[in-house]
């Protein structure tokens, strides 16, 4: 188990719901005793915010699509298309852009199409797909343990209500900022804005089950720590989700 599940993945709630396991479904607790622990780091939330799935320069219909790409990606989402079978290159984000007009590459994902424009990403690809099945990505500030504990409780305490209040805002700011990338990637740069096919969404989500199942299987204590807190939140919270499919 590692932290890229605490990241991004069609394994994550949409990021309201998932600020809120954060907040109070004990999803910051349990980020901090798996990854706080082993890093000896204090861990705040930073961010929160919705990803494409891929930028492309090729439609993406089916499974067997995705499978004819060479895929940029990193963290569980390579994990989860080389468990389908798909191609997946690893490289620094530097590489991205000079790799995809060589042909290196024919897709890859990132971050969030606001942040992912200042390169020119949509730029590059013909189409940025979307999943229904949200794409929540985090972020930590990470503190020094030993240096945390120096603080005194009154200053630790404005510390984690400012990193609160700073992914509460950026919540909102980046939901605003992604429909505005959207508009300027259609109209000024000719890209269109997909959902990824139902098919390709049902596999990515069979596949990272997959993944997380074979690590319970092997006994991994962190993996079964993550979906006991996860499935344990969903069944008291994740109903009431749906009368907000519409929330960011």
């Amino acid at each position: 188990m590692d932290g890229r599940f605490f990241c991004n993945g069609p394994s994550m709630p949409p990021p309201a719901l998932k600020l809120l396991w954060m907040k109070k479904g004990g999803g910051l607790e349990l980020s901090q005793k798996i990854l706080g622990k082993f890093f000896k780091v204090k861990l705040l939330p930073a961010f929160v915010t919705v990803e494409p799935w891929a930028y492309s320069n090729k439609e993406i219909n089916s499974l067997d699509d995705m499978r004819k790409l060479k895929f940029r990606a990193s963290g569980v989402r390579a994990s989860t298309m080389k468990n389908l079978g798909i191609s997946v290159v690893s490289l620094p984000g530097g590489e991205i852009i000079p790799a995809i007009e060589k042909g290196v590459i024919d897709a890859f994902e990132f971050s969030t199409l606001t942040w992912d424009q200042g390169f020119g990403a949509d730029k590059v690809a013909k189409y940025v797909y979307y999943s229904h099945y949200v794409d929540s990505g985090n972020g930590f500030l990470v503190i020094n343990a030993k240096w945390w504990e120096k603080l005194p409780p009154e200053l630790q305490k404005a510390v984690e209500q400012a990193a609160w209040d700073t992914v509460i805002w950026t919540l909102g700011d980046i939901a605003i900022s992604e429909l505005n990338a959207m508009y300027i990637a259609e109209t000024e740069n000719n890209t269109e804005i997909r959902w990824l096919p139902p098919e390709v969404e049902k596999g990515l989500i069979n596949s990272v089950k997959e993944l997380i199942e074979e690590r319970i299987r092997k006994g991994d204590k962190e993996a079964i720590l993550f979906m006991d807190s996860m499935d344990a939140f969903l069944a008291k919270y994740g109903k009431y989700a749906e009368f907000r499919s519409n929330i960011y």
